[in-house]
């Protein structure tokens, strides 16, 4: 059964009132493990189906020490249904060594190889699209269809993470590259970012936040009226 609520967290009071005011962003993840699935290409200018994800864990607060060390203390806490309505899925941890990673790097190296031959040109930056996009992948499926996976994949190593995540519903290129230009660019969102670039996150959907120990007050400053009355879990 899925958890009843999941947690984003961020390093700053700014954080997350920006998130709560403006929406959660997008923001490019590279998984790197694309690299152990394809060992012949070279994936070091981009993995496929690094567009935009939207990050949270299942961990409840007292068990997500991997997670704040890692994102930051401060936690917003949405309810699981309202995740799930913006297609969050949990992620697939896979190991990067070993009998299950060889069964994969046998499916993505063999539908890799298929595309390749599909594509008149293989050294053009066009076509060349195809092996990071699944909506520009052309010939056999599976291709595409093991890029849709891939959005959901993990390196084993990040298990700890217990990470559900959105994935940008439009990756079509063109957004900045970088975390924080992203962020600059939805606070607040302007025109197309709207609809682009940003979840917008509502009252209902919000259950509660997790802050450092002692810092409620200004926790309370920095959070927007109408998320007033919702629960602070301190840590």
């Amino acid at each position: 059964m899925a958890a009843r609520f999941l947690t984003h967290y961020t390093v700053t009071l700014n954080g997350v009132r920006g998130i709560l005011e403006n929406g959660f962003a997008y923001v490019p993840n590279k998984r790197k493990l694309i690299h152990l699935l394809v060992p012949e290409h070279d994936w070091s200018d981009a993995e496929p189906q690094e567009f935009g994800m939207i990050s949270f864990t299942e961990a409840p607060p007292q068990e997500a020490d991997a997670v704040r060390t890692r994102y930051g203390y401060y936690g917003i806490m949405v309810s699981t249904d309202w995740a799930e309505a913006h297609k969050a899925r949990a992620v697939t941890y896979i190991p990067t060594v070993g009998p299950i990673l060889e069964k994969w790097r046998v499916s993505f190296t063999s539908a890799f190889d298929a595309t390749k031959a599909a594509i008149p040109y293989p050294e053009d930056t066009f076509w060349t699209k195809a092996y990071t996009n699944r909506f520009a992948a052309f010939g056999p499926k599976e291709w595409r269809d093991l890029l849709a996976i891939y959005e959901y994949m993990e390196p084993a190593e990040n298990a700890a993470e217990r990470e559900w995540r959105i994935v940008h519903p439009h990756p079509l290129g063109g957004y900045a590259e970088t975390k924080e230009a992203i962020i600059a660019h939805v606070s607040p969102p302007r025109g197309w970012a709207t609809v682009l670039h940003v979840v917008p996150v509502t009252v209902d959907a919000v259950v509660g936040f997790v802050c450092p120990a002692g810092d409620t007050a200004a926790f309370m400053e920095a959070v927007p009226a109408a998320f007033h009355g919702l629960r602070i879990r301190e840590l």
